[in-house]
C-alpha cells in the first residue's frame, strides 16, 4: 500500500511538473536555433534568451532584450536549406518555435513550395501562458526566389505597396484560419517579427490590425479579445508599404497611434529607402536607428562591439569583416560622407526624378519585376548572381571600362549600351549560365537606365555617379542588408550575450549653418563639430553646410555672424521638423536640449 502511495504521490509530481514547465516559462533560457547564410545557403546555429516575462508589459514599451529575441524569430524565417524542392523550406521556423516551448505550429501551404512572384510563407505557433494565448507569427524575410519580384509591385491605386499589401493579405487570411481551426478564444497576446521583406509585411499586417482597433472592429476573430498593448510586432531593414495619407498638405497620420510597431532600422542598409519616402511611402510605427554616426554619440563603442559580435559570428569566413565604414566619396566638399548620408541622398534624387507613383508604375514597374523573376528563378540564384558579379567585378577592373562608361553617361548616352554590353557578355561567358540574355538585360532595363543617368549626371549631382562607381563602394551598397550584421549588431547591445546594454535612437539633428560661418558646437565640455577638424559635416550644394548631430544636449558658439536651421528627423513622425529657425552673432551661444 506504501509502495502504491509512493508511486502515485510520484506520479502527481511528475504531472504537476510538466503542466507547470508547460505553461509558464518565467525563467531567462538560453537556447540555440538555427539560421541560413544569406551567402552561402549553408545552416548555422546562434544563442537565443527567451522568457514569458517579456510580454508582461505594454507592447508600446521597446524592451531591448525582445527585441533581439526578436531578431532571432526573424532570421529563423530564413528558408531553411534542405534541397531544392522547398518541402521542408519552413524547418528553422518549426524548430524556433518548438525550442522557446509553443505547441500547434503550422506552415502555410506557401512556406514549403517553391516560391513564386505571389507567394508568402508564413508560420504560426501558440504558448499558453497564465490567463491568455500568445500567438507566435514567423515569417519568411530571405530565401524567397521569384517573390523578389513583387517586391518591386507598388501599384497606383491602393494606400499600400501592391506586393506587400498582396502577401500582408497572405498573412492575415494565415493567422485567422489559424485562430478558427485551432478554437482559440479569450484574451490573446500576439508575438510577431520580420526582416526584410518580411518586415515590411508584417508591418502593414499589424498596421491594418491596428486601424481596425482604433474603428472598434476586431478584423482576426470576435471570439479573441486583444488590445494595441498586447501585440508585439518587431520589423527589421523593412521597406516602406504604405502611403502617407495628406490633407491640406499636411501628413494626417501619427505614428504613435502604432507605437506597438517597433521597426529597427540601419541607415546604412538600401531596402529601408524602398519604396521612396518622395513617392509618399512610409512605414506603420516608430523608426528606431541602429547607433550610427548620425544617430548616436557612443558610435565608436557600438562599432568595437558590433565588429567583435560580427566577427564571432559562426560564418565569420563566408561574411568576411565589418567593413561599412570605408566608404568613400569622390567629391572633396563633402567631408566624412558616410554611406548612409550617401544612400539618403542618392534616393531621394532617384524618386524626386521620378516624381509620381504613377510615372513608376507606368514605366518601370513592369521591367523591374520581369527582370526580377528572371534573375531570381531558381534555388541557386545567390550563387549564380555571386558568380557573375565578382566576374563583372573583374571586368570592370582588369579593363577598367568605369571611366568609359560614365564618360558614355554623360556626354553620349547613345554609346553607353553599346559600350556596357560586350562586358555583360564577358562576364556571362565566364559565369554560371543565367537564364537570361544580355539582350533581354538590357531592354528590360533599358526605360530606367536613363532617368538614373539623369539623376546621377545633373549638375548638381555630378559626385553622385563616381562615388556609386567606385569600386570600393560599390560593394558596399549592399553589405548594409545581410542578416548576420542584423543579428550582430542586436546582439553587440544585449547584456545577455555579455555586451553593455546600448538603446535605440527615434531622432537626429540636421543643422544647417551659413557656408563661410565658423561655427564650434561642444557635447559638455568636449568639442563634438569645429570648421577647424570638419567633423561629421558636408557641405551642401546650397549656401548652407548640414552638420548631422546625434539627438543630445549641445552648445552651439557662432565665431562670424551666422544663419541657422535646425531640423529634427524622427522616427516618431513622418517629416523633419523645423525645431529653430534662427541667427547668431559673433561669440553668441545657443543651447539644444535634446537626448532621449
Amino acid at each position: 500500500m506504501k509502495y502504491i502511495r509512493k508511486v502515485l504521490l510520484l506520479f502527481i509530481i511528475t504531472v504537476m511538473i510538466t503542466i507547470l514547465s508547460s505553461c509558464n516559462n518565467k525563467k531567462v533560457n538560453n537556447n540555440s536555433f538555427y539560421y541560413t547564410s544569406y551567402k552561402t545557403s549553408a545552416r548555422y546555429s546562434y544563442d537565443v534568451f527567451y522568457t514569458d516575462d517579456y510580454f508582461n508589459k505594454s507592447a508600446s514599451l521597446v524592451d531591448r532584450k525582445l527585441a533581439t529575441a526578436s531578431s532571432c524569430l526573424a532570421l529563423a524565417g530564413g528558408a531553411s536549406p534542405e534541397g531544392a524542392d522547398y518541402k521542408n523550406a519552413s524547418g528553422h521556423i518549426k524548430y524556433f518555435f518548438n525550442l522557446l516551448g509553443f505547441n500547434t505550429i503550422k506552415a502555410n501551404n506557401y512556406y514549403d513550395k517553391v516560391p513564386t512572384k505571389d507567394s508568402f510563407g508564413v508560420c504560426v505557433a501558440k504558448r499558453e501562458i497564465d490567463d491568455y494565448t500568445l500567438i507566435g507569427i514567423g515569417v519568411r524575410g530571405y530565401g524567397y526566389l521569384r517573390e523578389w519580384a513583387s517586391n518591386f509591385k507598388l501599384g497606383n491605386d491602393k494606400e499600400f505597396a501592391e506586393g506587400f499589401y498582396d502577401a500582408s493579405n497572405i498573412y492575415l487570411d494565415t493567422l485567422k484560419d489559424y485562430i478558427l481551426t485551432n478554437n482559440i478564444k479569450g484574451k490573446i497576446k500576439i508575438w510577431t517579427a520580420g526582416y526584410s521583406r518580411g518586415g515590411a509585411v508584417v508591418n502593414l499586417s499589424i498596421g491594418r490590425i491596428d486601424d481596425g482597433l482604433k474603428n472598434n472592429i476586431n478584423i482576426l476573430n470576435e471570439d479573441v479579445s486583444f488590445t494595441k498593448d498586447d501585440i508585439y510586432a518587431y520589423c527589421f531593414e523593412a521597406p516602406r508599404g504604405r502611403i502617407a495619407t495628406v490633407e491640406d498638405g499636411v501628413i494626417k497620420e501619427k505614428n504613435n497611434d502604432y507605437s506597438n510597431i517597433q521597426n529597427i532600422i540601419n541607415v546604412n542598409d538600401l531596402v529601408t529607402y524602398v519604396a521612396p519616402n518622395g513617392l509618399g511611402f512610409i512605414r506603420y510605427g516608430i523608426d528606431y536607428y541602429l547607433p550610427d554616426i548620425i544617430t548616436s554619440l557612443d558610435y565608436i563603442n557600438f562599432t568595437n562591439d558590433l565588429k567583435t559580435a560580427y566577427s564571432n559570428m559562426p560564418n565569420k569566413d563566408a561574411i568576411g569583416s565589418y567593413d561599412l565604414d570605408t566608404f568613400v566619396t569622390i567629391d572633396q566638399t563633402k567631408e566624412n560622407y558616410t554611406l548612409g548620408l550617401f544612400l539618403m541622398n542618392f534616393i531621394d534624387e532617384i524618386s524626386n526624378s521620378i516624381h509620381l507613383r504613377e510615372n513608376y508604375y507606368n514605366n518601370f514597374e513592369g521591367a523591374l519585376t520581369s527582370l526580377a523573376e528572371a534573375l531570381f528563378s531558381t534555388d541557386s540564384f545567390k550563387e549564380i548572381l555571386i558568380d557573375f558579379g565578382i566576374n563583372l567585378g573583374k571586368r570592370l577592373i582588369l579593363d577598367d571600362p568605369t571611366e568609359i562608361l560614365i564618360k558614355d553617361a554623360l556626354y553620349n548616352r547613345k554609346r553607353f549600351f553599346s559600350d556596357l554590353k560586350p562586358i555583360l557578355e564577358a562576364a556571362l561567358d565566364r559565369s554560371q549560365k543565367l537564364d537570361i540574355s544580355v539582350d533581354e538585360i538590357v531592354n528590360l532595363v533599358k526605360e530606367l537606365v536613363p532617368i538614373i543617368i539623369d539623376v546621377l549626371s545633373s549638375s548638381d549631382n555630378y559626385s553622385i555617379i563616381h562615388t556609386l562607381l567606385n569600386k570600393s563602394n560599390l560593394s558596399l551598397l549592399m553589405r548594409g542588408h545581410i542578416p548576420e550584421l542584423l543579428l550582430a549588431a542586436m546582439t553587440s547591445m544585449d547584456s545577455n550575450y555579455g555586451y553593455n546594454e546600448k538603446s535605440l535612437t527615434t531622432s537626429y539633428y540636421k543643422l544647417m549653418v551659413s557656408i563661410n560661418s565658423d561655427i564650434v558646437i561642444k557635447n559638455g565640455n568636449d568639442i563634438y563639430y569645429s570648421d577647424s577638424i570638419n567633423r561629421f559635416a558636408k557641405k551642401d550644394d546650397t549656401d548652407y553646410k548640414i552638420i548631422y548631430l546625434p539627438y543630445n544636449d549641445y552648445e552651439i558658439i557662432s565665431y562670424s555672424e551666422s544663419d541657422i536651421l535646425l531640423y529634427e528627423e524622427s522616427g516618431k513622425y513622418l517629416s523633419p521638423k523645423l525645431i529653430l529657425d534662427t541667427s547668431l552673432n559673433e561669440n553668441e551661444k545657443l543651447n539644444i536640449k535634446g537626448g532621449n
